[in-house]
């Protein structure tokens, strides 16, 4: 096969010559015929056919490594690749996607391929999801038509909306050195050895690194390069009074060549160990705490992705039946999206999305999980939204995708953020910053106000840092606990407490923003629009630059989650005379 190679941020990409990449790719050709062959001839007598069929493929090399104190808890590494089908019946006015029932699939499936290049084997495979996602859809059809049937008023926004068919071939990203993730992952996990304070920690290293393929029934053949190398790691601290606190370092990068390097991760983890060793001796607040506080550094990208991210998101939510019908189903047809012509922030913010900016951050894109070209797109403007995250499922808001749908295989492609920037017109200086939240506290009868600056993030369980999962952690539904919380005074003085967490904290927040200062960067791994398992590395890269705020008001209350009595017997990491 004939391929030119060149590097995007440390990253080795192949490209495949255009004369040779369709006659040599058997996984592509094969996939391409069955969808073909199950587009011209999948049937069921006096049911709808299928009008539309998309198939999305991670073809990847996935290597995984977890250590705790020095040694190796599992590792493995493979090739993978998970076929996403999406079947949909009816016509693109209304057919069977995005309609949920308990327990019934919606025409959208997954299935594990072979990793070979069988042609056979890969066709064999693809007609038996394709088949089972057919026949639901076909069922969820019928469902979703009577509910129609049952309602006063037709919602004539169509279910359907997709864009001229793209023929791309981006070629493929190579496997990383699954020796040099290991090796730093274990000696990361070594850095605790010294740290007997710090009662349980774990160090996962991921690699996700190969390519996306995109078909469909309108001729869609698109193949984007896809890479993603994240560290994290995961500690706990125990007080004397039983409370625990789950805190984290982590890179999420394209290549191993855009990590830090060796002294200055383990400088990092370093630090990690003394916030946590130094937050068991902290003051415990004792009273609520009612007034101005400042989200800052880590804690400010954190809030808007929280509050902002999901109210930007505009795939309607699944359809549900309701209360009376004879379909069962869980969840609710609510959605958090801010609708258009609302304002989100005040006067002078503004915020965009341009997956293609920076190809060499994990979170970018040039085609997106439907093929479609990634656009930039303006969100809000002067406070007011005036656009969503858009897939080819439209909204009433925005009818058509603007090329940032997003998702895993066997799930419906929805709007989503990539790289997300919030700017504002008049930026605070830090020292001013201070002054205005220190006259503000005047009214609360306060002698400091607060200083946010880093959230917990809601993919860990606090119980079992060992655990790769706990269960919900989706992004929305109001802000995690928060890690650090300083107290500010007059002459300037810092006091970091525990034991605050806060008492609401709603997307009305953002619209109560008094002033913005500086900007902070982060890329992390930001949870689909579904509940499930989640863990500390699952999730789908996203960046996001956000400013320090000062919201004006905001309230936070003392209190300790149920604590349990420490291990009875020392640490063994605790050296004896």
């Amino acid at each position: 096969m004939s391929r030119s190679w060149v590097r995007a941020g440390g990253l080795l990409l192949a490209v495949l010559s255009a004369s040779t990449a369709h006659a040599e790719d058997i996984l592509v050709e094969a996939l391409a015929a069955e969808l073909d062959a199950n587009m011209s001839t999948l049937r069921l007598e006096d049911a709808a056919e299928p009008y539309f069929i998309s198939y999305l493929v991670y073809d990847v090399h996935n290597t995984s490594v977890i250590a705790q104190l020095g040694g190796l808890l599992s590792e493995s590494s493979r090739p993978s690749r998970q076929l996403g089908v999406g079947v949909r019946v009816g016509d693109a006015q209304l057919d069977s996607a995005n309609f949920s029932a308990l327990g019934e699939s919606d025409g959208f499936t997954q299935r594990r391929l072979v990793r070979d290049d069988v042609a056979l084997a890969i066709q064999h495979d693809a007609w038996l999801v394709t088949d089972n996602a057919y026949k639901a859809a076909v069922e969820n059809l019928s469902r979703k038509e009577a509910l129609a049937r049952r309602r006063i008023t037709v919602d004539e926004t169509p279910d359907f909306a997709p864009g001229p068919a793209q023929q791309v071939d981006g070629g493929f990203a190579e496997p990383v050195d699954g020796a040099e993730l290991r090796s730093q992952v274990r000696d990361l996990s070594a850095i605790f050895l010294d740290h007997p304070e710090v009662d349980s920690s774990t160090v996962y290293g991921a690699a996700e690194v190969g390519r996306r393929i995109m078909l469909d029934s309108l001729g869609t053949r698109v193949i984007e390069p896809t890479a993603e190398i994240s560290i994290r790691v995961v500690a706990r601290a125990r007080s004397a009074d039983g409370a625990t606190m789950v805190d984290e370092v982590s890179w999420l990068v394209r290549s191993l060549d855009d990590l830090p390097d060796a002294d200055a991760m383990a400088a990092e983890v370093y630090a990690l160990t003394q916030r946590l060793e130094a937050w068991r001796d902290l003051p415990v607040a004792t009273s609520e705490y009612i007034g101005p506080v400042v989200f800052a550094d880590g804690a400010a990208v954190d809030l808007f992705r929280h509050l902002m991210l999901p109210a930007l998101e505009g795939t309607p939510p699944p359809e549900t039946p309701p209360r009376g019908s004879r379909v069962i189903s869980l969840g609710s047809t609510g959605s958090g999206t801010l609708g258009l012509r609302r304002r989100m922030l005040p006067v002078g913010f503004s915020v965009y999305d341009d997956p293609a900016a920076d190809l060499t951050l994990p979170s970018g894109f040039r085609y997106d999980w439907e093929g479609e070209p990634a656009q930039r797109v303006e969100l809000v403007v002067d406070g007011i939204v005036r656009s969503h995250y858009a897939a080819r499922t439209p909204s009433s808001s925005v009818p058509a995708s603007n090329g940032h749908g997003r998702g895993f295989p066997g799930a419906l492609v929805r709007g989503m953020a990539s790289h997300t920037v919030v700017s504002v017109k008049s930026e605070t200086p830090a020292r001013k910053l201070h002054r205005q939240a220190m006259k503000l506290t005047g009214a609360y009868d306060n002698d400091h106000y607060l200083v946010v600056r880093r959230l917990s993030d809601p993919a860990l369980s606090g119980e079992d840092v060992g655990s790769m999962f706990s269960f919900g952690g989706d992004d929305g539904g109001g802000l995690p606990a928060p890690l650090e919380v300083v107290r500010v005074y007059q002459d300037g003085r810092e006091e970091i407490v525990r034991g605050l967490n806060f008492a609401g904290g709603g997307l009305e927040l953002l619209r109560d923003v008094i002033a913005a200062s500086g900007q902070t960067t982060a890329t992390f791994l930001s949870p689909p629009p579904r509940r499930g398992v989640q863990g500390p590395m699952f999730g789908l890269p996203v960046t996001l630059t956000a400013p320090d705020v000062l919201i004006g008001e905001l309230e936070m209350v003392a209190g300790t989650d149920a604590a349990e009595k420490p291990p009875r017997v020392g640490s063994p990491l605790v050296e004896v005379e």
